[in-house]
């Protein structure tokens, strides 16, 4: 799995030691980033797979990044963690381009099974690109 960057973007310092922990049982290094700006900057200057993003960050939210993505790299898959209490959330989670929302806090079989399924997602799209 290590050919995939994975970026937490979370504010609650906690929440991505959790996270990180997680990921490196995974055999991934991830980086972090706290709020929409630093996700900004992430973007632009790595070749970021996945993000793993907060519902809300200090300066926006999930929506944000979702749409950071789409302009900086489509290719990159967004998961949000939630609290969401209902489905009309997740929903529009899912309507702005999430790949997956997952309840947060964070569960390890939780992330485990979101992170086989975008690795495998992003090395199909990526193995169609190379074919193209």
């Amino acid at each position: 799995m290590t050919d995939c960057q994975v970026l937490i973007a979370s504010s609650d310092l906690e929440h991505r030691q959790v996270l990180r922990d997680i990921f490196v049982n995974l055999g991934l290094d991830p980086m972090y980033s706290a709020n929409v700006q630093e996700t900004r900057e992430a973007l632009a200057t790595n070749p970021i797979s996945v993000i793993f993003c907060e519902k809300r960050l200090t300066d926006g939210g999930f929506q944000e990044v979702l749409a950071l993505a789409r302009k900086l790299n489509p290719k990159v898959l967004v998961v949000v963690a939630s609290r969401m209490e209902n489905r009309d959330e997740y929903m529009e989670a899912m309507r702005l381009g999430a790949f997956d929302v997952i309840p947060f806090p964070c569960h390890p079989t939780d992330v485990d099974w979101v992170v086989i399924r975008a690795m495998r997602h992003w090395r199909q799209k990526r193995s169609l690109a190379m074919t193209a």
